[in-house]
Order: structure tokens, then sequence, then C-alpha cells
């Protein structure tokens, strides 16, 4: 599986749908197709991906998004969230939003909205004001 695999996944139609609802199915689909992909990326085994646009974006959706759908309800759910926000800050700091579409845009900086770091939350709300 590589980063183009779970871009197509998540910004599918279907995906779309279960971004903010989701439901016990997705979540389990989600386990099933990208726990161990999470668990590589948890590892570092995907640090690679950071080295293009796109692969930066699948990188924290693994890290950020899907953790959240496999592990709900669970501390476990949140454990790579720090993992997501370096990412996110490198891929920031390479200008790799210049490029991203608008629903992209709001998952690269998601891991920014969801950090307790008040610094965190002050950069995507710049961030989100420039692409407003």
């Amino acid at each position: 599986m590589n980063h183009s695999d779970v871009i197509k996944y998540w910004f599918s139609e279907k995906s779309r749908q279960h971004w903010f609802f989701s439901t016990p199915e997705i979540d389990n689909e989600i386990k099933q197709r990208y726990e161990q992909l999470w668990t590589s990326a948890a590892s570092g085994e995907l640090n690679d991906w950071q080295d293009s646009p796109l692969g930066c974006l699948a990188l924290i959706i693994v890290l950020d998004q899907f953790p959240l759908n496999m592990f709900r309800g669970k501390a476990k759910s949140f454990q790579t969230e720090e993992m997501a926000v370096r990412v996110a800050l490198k891929a920031i700091n390479n200008s790799y939003d210049e490029i991203f579409n608008t629903d992209e845009l709001l998952f690269l900086f998601m891991p920014l909205m969801h950090s307790e770091n008040l610094e965190h939350q002050d950069i995507q709300v710049k961030l989100f004001e420039k692409y407003d």
C-alpha cells in the first residue's frame, strides 16, 4: 500500500460522507484496511512519505484521522497525534499547502486543530484565514 491508496480512499465519495459522522461499519473498515499501515507509520517506517506533498497529506490522514476511527473512544486514538502535528508543520514549512484544494487543506491543518498546544492552534487559524 502506498500514499496514493490512502488519498484515493479518504477522498472518495464514500469516505467523504463519513468524515465527521462515522459509523461502526466504517470504523471497522478502516481498522481492517489500515491498522497495519498505521502501526508502520507510528514506528517511523513511513517517514519517507514526507518527501512529497501528497505523501505528507496521506501520512497525516494515517496518523491523525484513521486512529480516531480505528480506536474510537480509547486513549490509543490519540497516540500518534503529535507525530501528525510534526508532519503537518513540515508540510507547511515546505509550502506544500500551496498546492492543495480546500478539502485537502482541511486535513493538512487538522492535526494543528486537534493539538492542545495554543501555538499550533494559532498557526492553523492564520492558515485558514490565508486560504479563506
